[in-house]
């Protein structure tokens, strides 16, 4: 906050180069991701982060859950599991890469199920980890084989008596997706 303060007192551009994103984030108006040299996104810190235009950006920018998978009439086949995805970056069917940051994962106890819109997205899964951050709780939920991590509200946590070792469901909004070309590449 001290060097957004003082950029906005002394009213000069300023270029800050950093590899702490929230730094990042938090004090530019415009911020560059590079890899290898190479300018991946340029945009407002809101936009990279809700918006990011390839896998590596929506990884190196925050926290991304990722399935791969065969893309079909808006639904993702992991093989493990089928997700309904509205919300399409890639273009035509074939193999694609999503991602769904942790605050878009929705966890509810077991019992009962939850009613949701689209009970395709609801996975069985437990809870392995609480980390408690403050106004967040980040959960580690095992699903199948895979790590899906969960960052709810604290309040929320509380009311819905989440603790470690709990049967949940975890819910994917299937408007809640980037959706990437396989590889990882450009939307």
């Amino acid at each position: 906050a001290e060097i957004k303060r003082l950029q906005q007192e002394l009213k000069k551009t300023m270029i800050h180069v950093t590899h702490d994103q929230e730094e990042a984030l938090s004090i530019a108006d415009r911020v560059v991701v590079m890899e290898k040299g190479q300018f991946r996104q340029v945009g407002r810190p809101i936009d990279i982060y809700k918006n990011p235009t390839c896998s590596f950006v929506a990884d190196f920018v925050g926290t991304s859950n990722f399935f791969d998978g065969r893309w079909t009439n808006g639904v993702v086949d992991t093989g493990k599991r089928k997700i309904k995805v509205t919300q399409n970056g890639a273009a035509a069917d074939g193999t694609v890469s999503l991602a769904i940051r942790p605050e878009n994962v929705e966890v509810f106890k077991k019992e009962p199920p939850p009613e949701v819109a689209e009970p395709m997205n609801l996975a069985a899964g437990r809870i392995d980890v609480v980390v408690f951050q403050g106004a967040a709780v980040r959960l580690l939920i095992h699903v199948d084989g895979e790590e899906i991590i969960s960052d709810i509200i604290e309040k929320d946590f509380e009311q819905r008596d989440l603790k470690q070792g709990d049967q949940v469901y975890v819910y994917f909004s299937p408007d809640a997706f980037l959706v990437f070309p396989e590889g990882g590449g450009s939307r």
